[in-house]
């Protein structure tokens, strides 16, 4: 349970970086609240 938790902090985190890039990137957003029709 651990080892999941960790992983999915981890994409949180890639998740929040890439949307705030000064050129926003969606996709681990999308990955992590499992939406699949978001544009990287």
């Amino acid at each position: 349970m651990d080892d999941y938790v960790q992983d999915f902090v981890s994409e949180i985190n890639k998740a929040r970086t890439a949307a705030s890039l000064q050129q926003p990137r969606y996709y681990f957003a999308g990955k992590v609240s499992g939406t699949s029709s978001v544009k990287s």
